[in-house]
């Protein structure tokens, strides 16, 4: 049953966010590939970033204007600080957010917020379940862990489910969106959770 008369309004908002910011991480791992295959020339199908048109030589603003050399990469193969490409990131809040059986992780995040416990998240992960089993896996976890989903007004164009939960009145908040395209699904998810601190050694 869905929550949402104590949920700030701003939840929502904030969950669509999330929900742009985290596939766009997992566009840069290079798992945007099965998200495009039907979409229409010159247009990006949601859940997915187009690639970047090549910079000009004369004007790129990540070469200082210089020319590159034909064998030149503009973007770093080394994942950022906190994320990780085909696994979980040390420190991701996996009892909150699990991986399904059978599912592929595509990338994952796990960004220290102050000295609170706070983390920003994001995981991006495939799977050939349904999209409602893979969406009832995270909203079993998230209620069980106390929170509250939002009833949304209606779901991205595309997407084949998508709902926001939050926590702490709204302090805490996670947006699940998924991508039924061909044979898998895609799963993004990411917002913002306090992690319990480790349990004392002992």
């Amino acid at each position: 049953m869905r929550n949402a008369s104590s949920v700030p309004a701003r939840a929502g908002r904030l969950a669509r966010i999330a929900l742009i910011s985290c596939v766009g991480v997992a566009a840069v791992a290079g798992c945007s590939d099965s998200a495009v295959d039907n979409a229409a020339p010159g247009t990006a199908s949601p859940g997915t970033v187009q690639a970047p048109q090549t910079p000009s030589p004369t004007s790129s603003p990540v070469t200082g204007g210089r020319t590159e050399s034909p064998g030149e990469t503009l973007l770093s193969t080394t994942p950022p600080p906190y994320s990780a490409a085909g696994a979980l990131v040390p420190g991701f809040p996996v009892d909150l957010i699990p991986v399904p059986d059978g599912a592929e992780i595509l990338v994952s995040s796990a960004v220290p917020v102050g000295n609170n416990g706070v983390q920003e998240v994001s995981l991006n992960l495939r799977s050939p379940a349904t999209a409602a089993a893979l969406m009832g896996v995270y909203r079993a976890s998230l209620l069980a862990a106390g929170f509250l989903e939002v009833a949304l007004t209606g779901i991205q164009a595309g997407l084949a489910e998508e709902s926001t939960f939050t926590r702490s009145s709204g302090d805490e908040i996670l947006v699940v969106g998924i991508l039924d395209q061909n044979s898998a699904r895609t799963v993004t998810i990411g917002g913002r959770v306090r992690v319990p601190p480790p349990a004392p050694l002992g």
